[in-house]
């Protein structure tokens, strides 16, 4: 018999060597499985689940607890005096009782980059030195030389009076925005750490 007659074992032809591959994973794969279901290769708490749990419809959580209604601010509020300047709130309350609350340092008077009142006697007060003001009087801020008296209250409890021009607007900024309003219409500002 010649070599071209001799019958070739299956092992040598490609198709049975991929056969046999194939056969050896999937016996390798199924003893695997085996053993992690008996428990010997890991656990079912190390993220391995029957397939009666795989297929269960996930555990209902009680209802939470109502939420309160957000702030001004998405941050927890500090016990006062417990925030710094830039964490501290201008409460602006106005002639029609309305009060509104703005980031501190974002208030200003007058569109005055130092964010101060300053007096008709020449002394600057900066805001962040105030514990806030109220406004006793303001003359109308379109009349000529329009005037506002004030309280105003230091943080260490000095109180000091004071008249500044009533021509310019406080205002500050919110989450909502700008505010803005003339002395004829605040009654009171405080600032808030």
């Amino acid at each position: 018999m010649s070599d071209s007659q001799m019958p070739t074992n299956w092992w040598q032809t490609l198709p049975g060597v991929l056969t046999a591959l194939a056969g050896g994973v999937i016996a390798i794969g199924g003893l695997v499985t085996l053993l992690f279901q008996l428990g010997i290769l890991g656990s079912k708490s190390d993220g391995v689940r029957s397939a009666a749990t795989r297929h269960a419809p996930p555990p209902v959580a009680a209802p939470a607890p109502p939420v309160p209604p957000p702030s001004a601010f998405a941050t927890p509020i500090p016990p006062p005096g417990k925030r710094t300047w830039p964490e501290a709130e201008a409460v602006v309350q106005t002639r029609d009782g309305t009060t509104t609350r703005l980031r501190a340092d974002s208030f200003a008077a007058c569109v005055s980059v130092a964010h101060n009142l300053t007096l008709d006697n020449g002394q600057s007060i900066p805001f962040e030195r105030m514990a806030g003001f109220e406004v006793y009087h303001s003359d109308p801020h379109a009349s000529p030389d329009a005037k506002a008296r004030l309280l105003v209250e230091m943080r260490d409890g000095k109180k000091v009076q004071a008249t500044v021009a009533a021509a310019c607007e406080l205002f500050g900024d919110n989450v909502e925005g700008r505010f803005s309003a003339y002395y004829e219409g605040i009654r009171s500002v405080r600032f808030e750490r």
